[in-house]
């Protein structure tokens, strides 16, 4: 795998709001209304609510798709899937590991498969509303903790992809 030593945004085009909220089109929310963190970043099309359905979502860095995951119906991430990455002697000094996951939620449809190689700026999935009422991508960083695709969230701020 290509180690990854830069990071890119997952969509193009980013703006509008979120269904009948003001949510901007990129947003860094942290406190979610039943009082837990949302550890994340969600992002939106120019139009915003639905209009956005089916955009493009692209692989943050350079990658292995490590699981992808099908919606079961109930309220959620929806289809999702994770990418590792392996980092750059840099970027393991910097962040203080050797690879990070990335987390999109919410897709419509996927573009890859387990196992898979992906380069930065590829096409993963398309962008949809599953396990939740209006379209966005959700994307977390998880820095990892020796449990796989499954490792806890980091609670640092993403703004370095």
């Amino acid at each position: 795998m290509i180690k990854s030593n830069e990071f890119t945004q997952p969509i193009t085009n980013i703006g509008g709001i979120y269904g009948q909220v003001s949510w901007p089109g990129y947003i860094h929310k942290q406190k979610r209304v039943e009082g837990g963190r949302h550890i994340g970043d969600d992002y939106n099309g120019p139009g915003g609510g639905n209009t956005d359905l089916g955009y493009d979502i692209f692989a943050v860095a350079n990658g292995v798709v490590e699981k992808v995951i099908y919606w079961n119906q109930k309220a959620g991430y929806g289809n999702h899937l994770f990418v590792k990455h392996e980092l750059s002697p840099y970027l393991q000094k910097k962040y203080g590991c050797v690879k990070v996951f990335s987390h999109y939620a919410h897709l419509e449809s996927f573009r890859c498969f387990e196992g898979q190689e992906v380069t930065k700026g590829q096409v993963i999935a398309k962008l949809g509303n599953s396990g939740t009422r209006f379209a966005h991508l959700h994307l977390e960083i998880r820095k990892p903790t020796g449990r796989g695709y499954e490792d806890y969230p980091s609670n640092q701020s993403v703004d370095w992809i």
